[in-house]
């Protein structure tokens, strides 16, 4: 069975997702206890981590701390966490790294999470930003809509 034939059947097993929470529960949040939301704009894009409960603050503590080190992870060209939870590098990740010093990332608070907001204004990167999200929709069942929208 050649390499992308398999690589093809993991990503479609309905078992991987759960492989792809496990491993980022390790990072100190459960799946059970929060949700990702992953979001393309114009500019970029936004990785973003919400407990489902405003009042659990280990949660929310969590996942800030999380969030805080995949954006300085990710400003040091250290895509490592998302080869990790995957299993295999994410869509976009190689021009990502290639295109380092064009991509800005960014952590944010939000209510009951954080953010990290990712933007460039080189195509080549955007076009890498927009594939990694799309990825990430795909892995994490988000159900995110992975098209750009106005970013609020």
């Amino acid at each position: 069975m050649s390499f992308v034939l398999v690589l093809l059947l993991v990503t479609q097993c309905p078992m991987h997702g759960d492989e792809v929470d496990a491993r980022h529960d390790t990072f100190g949040m459960s799946h059970d206890a929060a949700h990702h939301d992953f979001s393309i704009f114009s500019d970029g894009g936004a990785i973003e981590l919400r407990a489902n409960h405003p009042a659990d603050t280990v949660t929310i503590d969590a996942i800030r701390k999380h969030l805080a080190q995949i954006a300085a992870s990710f400003s040091k060209n250290d895509f490592s966490s998302p080869l990790f939870v995957h299993g295999r590098v994410p869509d976009g990740v190689e021009t990502m790294k290639r295109l380092h010093r064009r991509i800005s990332y960014r952590y944010e608070d939000i209510d009951s999470g954080g953010r990290v907001r990712v933007t460039t204004i080189n195509p080549k990167a955007l076009a890498a930003v927009h594939a990694f999200m799309k990825f990430q929709i795909a892995e994490h069942r988000t159900g995110d809509r992975g098209v750009v929208e106005v970013d609020r």
